[in-house]
């Protein structure tokens, strides 16, 4: 196995868990749904799982501890850059009617 193939697993794993604890802290009907705090948390919570769950999968991959620390603050960033668009685009619309 090779290429992409080889994340499918780490990735099904990691997104599932950040899309359960999303929904889970930013969504619950106990919370007002266009609360800005809990859906930031929710990222935030969500994001770190999933940055965890692909280190994770890096050590399993690589064998190495060491060298899949190397990847976290790509992982990071990229979270920080999608997530702030997702968030915005989400806020905009609840907040537009």
């Amino acid at each position: 196995i090779g290429g992409w193939l080889i994340w499918a697993p780490g990735t099904f794993i990691a997104r599932l868990g950040f899309g359960y604890l999303f929904a889970k802290l930013a969504l619950d009907k106990n919370n007002n749904e266009r609360d800005f705090i809990v859906q930031l948390v929710g990222l935030i919570i969500g994001g770190a799982f999933m940055i965890f769950v692909y280190y994770i999968w890096e050590v399993i991959l690589y064998g190495n501890w060491i060298i899949a620390l190397s990847s976290i603050p790509a992982n990071i960033f990229l979270r920080f850059i999608k997530y702030t668009s997702i968030l915005y685009n989400f806020t905009n619309t609840l907040y537009s009617n």
